[in-house]
């Protein structure tokens, strides 16, 4: 699944999208750390939603004429939600609206996050605090040589950027089954603590996020091949280097 999954959100959330579409979204989501950023963004938005339409339902009654239909559509006890794709197009256009007023230089800029734990409803509205970050002030790139390890015969790169992102690039490892799957892990150099970091896509290449806490509590990087849905290490790895000594 190459197209990122945004748009699908509010299906998946609200339980209208069929299986093909919950498993095509579960691969996705397993290497694309953009889509993950969404869905954590889009689960705490929905949960901000529906707890103040539990405690404070006259704040988010619906407008409008798709509102309204929606509304009768519910119980007649207590006021509805309003439509979930209604609700993320108010986020993405607050959030869009609020960079433009931040940076109005023309220099590129990406937005890193869109605070959703901060999201409050006020008279029916989405307010978003949001957190950007300008290309101006590069963030320091590590490139970390990994060698073959145990049953490996290939090496491969990760690149560690700032203190959160990972890029690896293994494509010089052989190409596996549709019953196996490489995967990245965190692991100490006496190898005695580990913890998986992402699965590799099937061109041996991924990209994730982890947290920066993460990366100080260990110092090496180990790639496994793990059977499909395996979650624990399998003890079988191809590839081993150190980030910290």
């Amino acid at each position: 699944m190459s197209n990122h999954i945004t748009d699908d959100i509010p299906r998946l959330l609200t339980g209208e999208a069929n299986r093909d579409a919950v498993l095509a979204a579960a691969e996705h989501l397993r290497s694309c750390p953009d889509c993950q950023q969404e869905l954590v963004f889009a689960v705490v938005a929905h949960a901000s939603l529906t707890s103040a339409h539990r405690f404070a339902p006259e704040i988010v009654a619906p407008d409008g004429a798709d509102e309204r239909r929606h509304h009768e559509a519910a119980d007649d006890d207590a006021p509805s939600l309003p439509p979930m794709t209604t609700v993320f197009e108010k986020v993405r256009a607050e959030a869009e609206q609020a960079t433009r007023k931040k940076h109005a230089a023309p220099k590129r800029r990406r937005l890193l996050a869109v605070a959703a734990a901060a999201v409050v409803l006020a008279g029916g509205g989405v307010t978003l605090a949001e957190v950007s970050s300008s290309s101006s002030s590069s963030p320091g790139k590590q490139n970390v040589a990994l060698t073959a390890f145990d049953r490996g015969h290939s090496r491969a790169t990760v690149t560690i950027v700032g203190d959160r992102r990972l890029s690896i690039d293994a494509t010089k490892l052989p190409r596996l089954d549709s019953d196996h799957v490489y995967e990245l892990w965190l692991t100490d150099g006496s190898r005695t603590r580990m913890q998986p970091v992402g699965l590799l896509g099937n061109d041996n290449t991924a990209e994730f996020t982890v947290s920066s806490k993460s990366l100080t509590q260990y110092d090496n990087f180990e790639v496994s091949v793990q059977r499909t849905n395996q979650t624990r290490y399998s003890n079988i790895s191809v590839l081993r280097g150190a980030y910290r000594s």
